[in-house]
């Protein structure tokens, strides 16, 4: 049975990224933990660090879900730019000390902080959680998932799976093309950035309620263009869970 390019890309980077994973485990059995935040011994994610995380609480935007200073129905930027999906929550805001352990998470391969990161979602989402029918990683480009050796919503993704019973599929959505990096972009850069970045898979989302999981929620341009594939492949309604958002995205608009 032939390999269609997609499938063996995807083979390809299966292999490799169990093979830094293999040296990520070996390394973690003769080196000692260290906190990803303040370099304490012991912990990945040291107790004291972990006291000191800024979770997202009431008063929330009833769509987006950041945070705002009295009860609102919709903020205001989901009143001016409402968002595809029916509604996105996080678990923290993207303050230190999270902002510092992610850094080190994405971009210094250190894969075993996805187990601390799920840990906080999980948490959270006792709070938050809502019916979904299949929860979806947003997709890396397989460029960018080469370079980097994994995807960061697809880890955390699978810690979180099993203790919370989701049906999760990473083959429901895909990346049709590399896009720049979305640091340091503002937000009109950002959602023509990534328009028409994803393709959805109509066999694995008709009429389904779809559930998405990114690290970090800013202006919402990714999973807007997500979601929108989502919703053109047949999804019934997309949502959005993030482990952590910006306390505003005025500074993006």
């Amino acid at each position: 049975m032939s390999m269609t390019p997609e499938t063996a890309r995807n083979r390809d980077l299966t292999v490799r990224q169990r093979f830094r994973s293999f040296g990520r485990k070996l390394a973690e059995l003769f080196l000692p933990k260290v906190c990803a935040s303040c370099g304490r011994v012991g912990e990945l994610f040291c107790p004291d660090c972990h006291g000191a995380v800024n979770w997202v609480v009431e008063p929330l935007c009833r769509r987006c879900g950041r945070p705002q200073q009295n009860e609102v129905d919709l903020c205001a930027n989901c009143r001016r730019r409402p968002l595809p999906l029916k509604r996105i929550r996080a678990a923290v805001l993207y303050t230190d000390p999270v902002r510092e352990v992610l850094h080190q998470y994405k971009y210094s391969g250190y894969y075993a902080l996805a187990t601390p990161l799920a840990d906080l979602m999980v948490a959270a989402w006792a709070r938050w959680q809502f019916p979904v029918d299949v929860v979806v990683p947003v997709p890396l480009h397989h460029a960018r998932e080469h370079q980097r050796g994994f995807n960061q919503a697809a880890l955390l993704v699978s810690s979180i799976g099993d203790r919370l019973n989701w049906n999760s599929d990473d083959e429901a959505l895909w990346r049709t093309r590399p896009t720049r990096p979305q640091l340091g972009l503002n937000g009109a850069e950002r959602r023509a950035n990534v328009a028409g970045a994803f393709q959805g898979v109509p066999e694995r989302l008709v009429d389904r309620r779809v559930l998405l999981i990114d690290d970090v929620f800013t202006t919402g341009a990714t999973l807007a263009a997500a979601a929108d594939a989502a919703l053109a492949a047949g999804a019934r309604t997309v949502s959005a869970y993030c482990l952590a958002t910006v306390s505003t995205g005025r500074e993006f608009n």
